[in-house]
Order: structure tokens, then C-alpha cells, then sequence
């Protein structure tokens, strides 16, 4: 089983990732070598995918499930890095990356019962708004001023033609 573990190993990395484990006589040796070699804690790396977490805005992207998918990879690239990030700080980050016409959100956080304040109920407030943003303006893109009836002659007096082609 070891030597199906490691030809299954070696047969999937790359050469310079086969250089760095080349010395191992087990899988589990490789796969430790593997977990120190990434899964090591950088607070470098940590203060990097803080900053842009904390770029990250709402504003900047074409849809909502756009932004959402950048904010869940920023998160998880900073939890790969070794730092920790609980449910209220995350809900933190996604309020402050909202517009301030979104700013009622933050006040209903405040009003309901505690294990309902997650992340995934500030997505569907946002999910939300946004539709009825995009309901209202597809409504004002509607002209106040066109007509489904064909223009009218105020000469002749008859239909599908204006004054000037008379």
C-alpha cells in the first residue's frame, strides 16, 4: 500500500516538488514534507490577504456573485496562510466592503437573535437589495414618452406619418 501511496505521489507533482521529496522512503514522510512545505504560518502572507480582504468592495464588481466569490477566496487565502478568522469578523469585512446605500444591513445584524448572525444572512440581504435595484432600473429605463400608436399628420389628419412628410 506505501508503494501504491508513493507512485501515486510522485506520478502527480511536478519535478521541482519530486527534488524536495526525492530523500523520502515513505508516503507519510512525503506527505509531512508536503504539509511543512505549505501549510506553514507566514504573517507576511497573512498581512498581505488581510489587506486585500480589506480592499475588497462591492462597487468594484459586475455582479454580486462576483464579489461574492472574491471575498470566499480572499478569506480562504488567508486561513491558508495560517491566520484566523471568526464568523463576526468575516461579517465584519463583508459589511464594510458594502456601499452605504447597503448600510441598513449592519443595523439589522443588531435586531435578531444572535446564532442567526452569520455571513451566508448578510449574502442573502445583499442578494436582496440588489434585486430590487435591478428591478428599479429596469423600470426607470422606461421612457415616460414613447408612444405604441403611430405618429399623426396635423395637416391631413391621418396616421403613420408626421406634419414635415405631408
Amino acid at each position: 500500500m506505501d508503494l501504491k501511496a508513493r507512485t501515486i505521489i510522485i506520478s502527480t507533482v511536478s519535478d521541482k516538488q519530486l527534488e524536495y521529496i526525492g530523500e523520502c522512503k515513505t508516503a507519510v514522510e512525503m506527505i509531512n514534507k508536503f504539509d511543512k512545505m505549505y501549510s506553514t504560518k507566514s504573517t507576511a502572507l497573512q498581512i498581505i490577504c488581510r489587506t486585500k480582504i480589506e480592499e475588497i468592495k462591492l462597487k468594484n464588481y459586475n455582479t454580486v456573485e462576483e464579489f461574492f466569490v472574491e471575498f470566499e477566496k480572499s478569506i480562504n487565502d488567508f486561513k491558508a496562510a495560517g491566520g484566523k478568522l471568526d464568523e463576526a469578523e468575516k461579517m465584519r469585512y463583508i459589511l464594510r466592503a458594502l456601499p452605504s446605500s447597503y448600510s441598513y444591513i449592519g443595523n439589522f445584524i443588531d435586531v435578531i437573535p444572535e446564532e442567526q448572525r452569520t455571513v451566508d444572512y448578510i449574502k442573502s440581504k445583499i442578494k436582496e437589495k440588489n434585486l430590487s435595484n435591478t428591478e428599479l432600473e429596469k423600470k426607470s429605463n422606461v421612457s415616460t414618452f414613447t408612444t405604441k400608436t403611430k405618429p399623426k399628420c396635423h395637416i391631413c389628419g391621418k396616421t403613420g406619418h408626421y406634419k414635415k412628410d405631408c
